[in-house]
């Protein structure tokens, strides 16, 4: 709770370049992280976030319209997905 998505961004970066080389190509893997108003989450709009998040995904940064999806969280955000 309360914590700045910024923060991800360094830990977001890794993922996605240790899925690249892991895979050796192979594999494109995207990191979606919301924005909640007061970097709180809110249970009643969760699923706005994430499907702002996942539309975001696809206009700015090509994801597939049929891609897989993979929710991870941690904190409150975790008991909420």
């Amino acid at each position: 709770m309360q914590c700045d998505p910024k923060a991800y961004k360094k830990f977001a970066q890794e993922v996605q370049t240790s899925a690249h080389k892991f895979a050796k190509g192979n594999l494109r893997l995207w990191v979606g992280i919301p924005e909640f108003v007061f970097d709180v989450p809110e249970p009643l709009l969760i699923a706005h976030y994430v499907e702002d998040t996942l539309k975001q995904l696809k206009e700015k940064h090509s994801f597939p319209e049929d891609g897989n999806v993979f929710l991870a969280a941690h904190s409150l955000g975790g008991v909420m997905t």
